[in-house]
């Protein structure tokens, strides 16, 4: 008797899901989408990009298999067909239906006219031939209306068409989830564009704030190479004027040693010519001596030649007198040179120091009588 009833409500539970009462989805409806015809003011690039807008759209609705239009170009090439991009008319959508194998076929066309664009869609139903929807969408505004918008309506409107009342209204419940979802999505999105441009502009921020704190250690190495710079150059400068300040010390210092060398050797001149000067002194006393010496050896002849009686006696003391006389003034005339070159070495050899002392030799001649003169050295 359980098993009995568990397989009775099975049973029950089985065909409860499988009525159609119970709310499951009809099976979906295979449609292809024809491009649709550009009008005044659409170009047919932008056709084509609103044609694939609205395949999407229309497979949002759950309620469609979309074929796809890449495939759809395939089977239509195969079969030898080649209006695929003008073909808006019932019976045209009707045939490449058949050719496609699938249930319904959608088409239009969109354009423009002043400042209103204006989407035109037709669903044929290939069996029959016939347009069963129909779906317009006219708006004053921009183009970008008419792929985020013009095109979700259209698509639901298609989509609603030939519907019960329950099913329409669960449709409508599927659209609005799906434009809440939509609507979640745009603020997702929103939220991080937001985040984004929020992260883009705290990237800014600290990019900012690098570029400050280069520019401010770019700041600091400038000044800092520039105050190395300026030591540098001082450096350089100091080890020139140094370099200069010792150059000119050993100029000095070589200029005094060859003051102290030419010292050195006027003072070895002055002793050396001192040392002459005593020499030539010497010599010049000593032919003095012998001056006086051949002086008085002359006297004495000429004394014995005033007393000699006989001319043999008179010309001998005459002879000696005359060789007296000439030894003398040999004698006198080379201590005149001696004593006078002693004279000139004492006084070179003295240096300046001739001019600050009252020291000096005085030269002089003095009249000795006959035969001659002596040279006289006076010091003071």
């Amino acid at each position: 008797m359980r098993r009995f009833r568990t397989v009775l409500f099975s049973l029950l539970a089985l065909g409860f899901l499988l009525s159609p009462a119970s709310g499951q989805t009809p099976s979906k409806l295979t449609i292809s989408v024809m491009n649709l015809k550009p009008g005044s003011g659409i170009s047919e690039g932008e056709a084509l990009t609103l044609t694939d807008r609205l395949l999407v759209e229309l497979v949002r609705t759950t309620r469609y298999e979309v074929t796809e239009r890449a495939r759809r170009d395939e089977i239509l090439k195969e079969v030898g067909f080649q209006q695929t991009g003008a073909c808006d008319e019932a019976s045209c959508l009707a045939q490449i239906g058949k050719y496609l194998r699938v249930q319904k076929m959608v088409g239009g066309s969109v354009g423009k006219i002043g400042k209103t664009y204006s989407v035109n869609l037709r669903m044929v139903d290939v069996e029959t031939g016939r347009i069963e929807q129909t779906a317009v969408k006219d708006y004053p505004g921009n183009i970008d209306y008419l792929l985020t918008t013009a095109m979700k309506d259209v698509a639901w409107q298609l989509a609603r068409g030939g519907l019960s009342k329950r099913e329409q209204e669960e449709l409508a419940r599927k659209q609005k989830e799906e434009e809440r979802l939509a609507a979640r999505r745009a603020a997702d999105s929103l939220a991080v564009v937001q985040k984004a441009a929020a992260e883009a502009e705290s990237l800014k921020t600290i990019e900012a704030k690098k570029r400050h704190e280069a520019d401010s250690l770019a700041a600091i190495m400038q000044a800092k190479n520039e105050q190395l710079k300026r030591a540098e150059a001082a450096r350089l400068a100091k080890e020139q004027e140094e370099k200069q300040r010792k150059e000119a010390e050993q100029a000095r210092i070589a200029e005094q040693k060859r003051k102290e060398a030419e010292a050195l050797r006027a003072e070895h001149g002055r002793k050396l010519r001192k040392r002459w000067a005593w020499v030539t002194l010497t010599l010049g006393c000593v032919t003095s001596l012998g001056a006086a010496y051949e002086w008085k050896t002359s006297d004495d002849a000429y004394k014995k030649y005033n007393s000699a009686l006989d001319d043999a006696s008179i010309l001998s003391y005459r002879q000696k007198v005359k060789d007296a006389d000439l030894r003398t003034n040999v004698l006198l005339g080379s201590s005149a040179v001696f004593l006078g070159g002693s004279g000139l070495l004492f006084l070179t050899s003295r240096g300046g120091e001739a001019s600050e002392s009252k020291a000096g030799v005085n030269l002089g001649l003095v009249n000795m009588g006959q035969p001659g003169f002596a040279l006289v050295l006076r010091f003071r």
